[in-house]
């Protein structure tokens, strides 16, 4: 599409001969609202246009040129249109690409920048990798600590004594210790590491007491399953009686390998994008245990909820000594008991099924979609399991509150509990890295190391980023919560009246802790749920996940400061930092989910859509952006799948619901008098798409 002769041209000539723009100068003479106005569906009708990502990049830029006046970078844009010579798509956006890049002494944005959440709460990011990259590396900077003694920790956790583990011969260590590499790429130590995982093999199944049900494979040609993306995995260790494949969910212990030492922070981000995957499609996992081989240095990394450990890097062939510490490093990776690989004991499987044992006789039963008691499958339960820093609020006491006080549309609070292994609360630095000095250790300083010729994750072509801001250290506790109601996600919702519905009940429910003392501060599609079983009205939606709600009526105007939230739907004031968070973030919040629901299908892997690229922008250009949606919602709907796009009750409410947003004194308002007005535009587009009974 992209060199379709005069298509995006005469696209574009269409949008100014309808505004009796013919010329240059007729363009420039515009009043300043009607010439940002028009810049902005110029815009929109290239970005759309853009299905080879040639220009969507500047998307943040273009948009805040339009914010700031700053409308001679698009003289060139303009000229190309009015011209009489008919320009390919290609040719036309060359053409903005110079225009933008030759106005080089205008302000540039170099917003700051602040932490707003996690890779897992990135939506959609399809085919980008590099932008997750990105965004990895920012979540675990300063978080990458040195500990010299992980290696001997874990060869050791189990507790069995060295004399009763079986013992690599002396012969065979020294010959793969001096066995000749011709090089140290891929494919040769895939091959040298292959042989050691058989001769371990072998050894424990000599063992009396063999317990192997793991095993190594290495399919570096085979893409990994289950991911967004199409990537390879070096190696793993999976299960024995796993499929033929990589498919994530059974990955136990990733590997990642390149063939330099210089490379090894390289090879541990890239290490990191997999464990991220593990951690989503394993959620009962507390840490997860992966390696990195550069050449013959390897490196020994914990991955968990607070960042990282990495033991020191050490060449497994420079001695003896080193590559029997590193064959029983190996041996206990097959062998030993699933809870040291980072599984959580509290949950167990049966036949297939998980379930969760709680400090009541009476267990939780769960299946794919629901959960219930056992012997008692007519209430339906949500079980949450997370990880939340020592020092915030405990959700299960804030829903507990809520709930007593009969709170329509949020999900009814049944049992909360910190996790305990042992009679021992499980929490990051106590448990999960029990006995390791890390804090004592130096932090790894986030480098950027050249990426090797393979990794086409770092190659020159990825956009560069500002900095990202360190991080710190953060001990959180494993905490479970128990919910007495059964849903799915707002993204089951199939139709425009189904959809209205169900956000009205969820903003019900948000103003119902509002007015329980609580602002919820992460509205966003995960958080919101529908159940279609139910006759009550009051729990046909339902808010949940209150874990880092806070009590409005206690907090100071600093701790309401904290940008806090899904980035995809958070507030163009939140991320501009004009004002602390309030219930109008929330509300605002609630518009991004109606719109994103809008455009993309669940299922949707599309990556020419253009909100799909709003996690990669900063912070302040994403406000930018969303500020300027709100101006001129129709850039919006005509992005709309065809179900919604073609409802015109859905599209004004949109288009409504934006206005008020946008109104200068929204911030004014009391809460009920705002609450009242967008729950009445909700009510009037089900009206009119309700028909009545005849």
């Amino acid at each position: 599409m992209d060199n379709q002769t005069g298509d995006l041209q005469n696209s574009l000539r269409n949008i100014l001969n309808s505004q009796d723009i013919n010329t240059v100068e007729g363009f420039f003479g515009l009043e300043r609202s009607k010439m940002s106005e028009t810049t902005r569906f110029l815009i929109a009708k290239v970005v759309a246009s853009d299905d080879k990502y040639l220009i969507k990049d500047q998307f943040a830029t273009m948009l805040s040129h339009v914010e700031n006046a700053a409308f001679e970078y698009f003289k060139p844009l303009i000229l190309a249109i009015l011209a009489n010579e008919t320009k390919t798509n290609q040719r036309m956006y060359d053409i903005i690409l110079k225009g933008l890049n030759n106005h080089s002494t205008a302000s540039s944005l170099t917003p700051s920048r602040v932490r707003t959440g996690n890779t897992s709460s990135h939506t959609n990011y399809s085919g980008h990798l590099h932008h997750y990259i990105r965004a990895l590396r920012g979540e675990l900077k300063g978080l990458w600590y040195h500990a010299p003694d992980l290696v001997k920790s874990f060869i050791d956790q189990d507790h069995i004594h060295p004399a009763f583990r079986p013992q690599p011969d002396e012969n065979f260590i020294n010959e793969k210790c001096n066995e000749q590499l011709a090089d140290t790429n891929q494919s040769t130590m895939l091959k040298w590491i292959d042989s050691l995982f058989e001769y371990c093999t072998r050894l424990d199944q000599q063992s009396p007491n063999a317990q192997t049900s793991r095993i190594w494979r290495s399919h570096p040609n085979a893409y990994v399953t289950g991911i967004d993306w199409k990537r390879k995995l070096d190696g793993a260790i999976t299960h024995r009686h796993a499929p033929v494949g990589n498919h994530i969910r059974d990955i136990l212990v990733p590997f990642e390998i390149k063939n330099r030492k210089k490379y090894a922070r390289t090879a541990a981000i890239g290490l990191a994008k997999y464990v991220a995957e593990v951690f989503k499609s394993q959620p009962t996992r507390s840490y997860v245990v992966g390696l990195t081989l550069c050449g013959t240095w390897m490196q020994l990394w914990k991955f968990d909820r607070s960042g990282a450990i990495g033991s020191e890097l050490f060449d497994v062939k420079a001695n003896p000594e080193n590559l029997k510490n590193f064959f029983a490093l190996i041996q206990r990776l097959l062998t030993c008991d699933k809870r040291f690989l980072g599984f959580d004991p509290s949950f167990i499987d049966i036949n297939g099924q998980a379930s969760t044992g709680t400090h009541k006789q009476q267990k939780i039963q769960i299946k794919t979609k629901t959960t219930h008691l056992s012997g008692d499958e007519l209430q339906k339960y949500l079980i949450k399991d997370s990880w939340q820093p020592l020092d915030r609020a405990v959700e299960g006491e804030i829903l507990c509150d809520v709930t007593a006080g009969n709170a329509p549309h949020v999900a009814r609070y049944s049992h909360h509990e910190d996790v305990h292994v042992d009679d021992k609360r499980i929490d990051i630095e106590s448990h999960v890295r029990g006995g390791i000095a890390f804090k004592k250790s130096e932090n790894i300083p986030a480098d950027h190391e050249p990426a090797p010729p393979e990794d086409t994750t770092n190659s020159s072509d990825a956009p560069s980023y500002p900095e990202e801001p360190e991080n710190c250290f953060i001990n959180r506790v494993h905490r479970r919560l128990i919910w007495k109601d059964g849903g799915t996600s707002i993204w089951e919702v199939d139709s425009p009246v189904a959809l209205l519905e169900a956000l009205e009940g969820c903003i019900r429910g948000h103003q119902a802790i509002l007015l329980a003392g609580y602002l919820h501060r992460d509205i966003s599609i995960n958080n919101l749920m529908v159940a279609k079983q139910t006759d009550n009205p009051a729990r046909k939606s339902f808010v949940i996940d209150l874990d880092v709600a806070v009590d409005h009526r206690t907090q100071s105007p600093e701790d309401l400061h904290t940008r806090t939230g899904t980035r995809i739907f958070m507030s163009s004031n939140l991320l501009a930092g004009k004002h602390t968070h309030s219930f109008v973030d929330d509300l605002e919040s609630f518009f991004w989910v109606l719109i994103w629901i809008c455009i993309h299908h669940r299922d949707d892997k599309s990556t020419n859509i253009n909100t799909s690229d709003w996690n990669k922008q900063d912070s302040l250009a994403l406000g930018m952006i969303k500020g300027s949606y709100l101006k001129t919602p129709q850039l919006l709907t005509m992005l709309f799948r065809p179900q919604y796009k073609n409802s015109e009750p859905l599209i004004c409410c949109v288009e409504e619901f934006a206005q008020i947003m946008d109104n200068s004194g929204v911030r004014t308002m009391e809460a009920k008098t705002l609450y009242s007005h967008i729950l009445n535009i909700f009510r009037k587009a089900q009206g009119k798409l309700i028909v009545p009974a005849q």
